[in-house]
């Protein structure tokens, strides 16, 4: 457990760099029409460091689970709907009987096997910049 502490504080205090970074951008500037631009822009980065860190710290939490190798019956629901939805790609859509029958085959192979549990998750903020 002390390893995933020190991975899910080291991700704690890279952001909270980011965000100590954008609040003193804010308060660097001269003019309120610099404030208020510079406030803009720093929200965003926030937002983003905020964002990017709960990502990140989930991707640690899942690696976590991984390498423990649980049984299916151990996990949480939040994690077997995980583990079951990677092993069987259920966000597909099941259109004909054969493709049902595959799908039927992965949940019972998902749920009778080794735990599969994402090895990674998209940590890039889904905000970007307009031009």
């Amino acid at each position: 457990m002390t390893d995933l502490r020190e991975e899910l504080f080291e991700v704690i205090d890279r952001r909270q760099s980011d965000i100590a970074l954008a609040k003193r951008s804010i308060c660097l500037a001269r003019t309120e029409a610099q404030r208020s631009l510079l406030f803009r822009a720093c929200t965003l980065l926030i937002y983003a460091a905020l964002e990017g860190g709960c990502k990140e710290m989930t991707s640690c939490l899942l690696s976590r689970v991984a390498k423990t190798r649980p049984n299916i019956s151990d996990l949480a629901t939040p994690f077997l709907f995980l583990a079951i939805k990677r092993s069987c790609r259920i966000g597909e859509a099941v259109l004909d009987l054969q493709k049902r029958h595959k799908l039927a085959e992965e949940v019972r192979e998902a749920v009778s096997g080794p735990v599969k549990m994402p090895g990674s998750i998209n940590i890039e903020s889904n905000l970007t910049r307009r031009h």
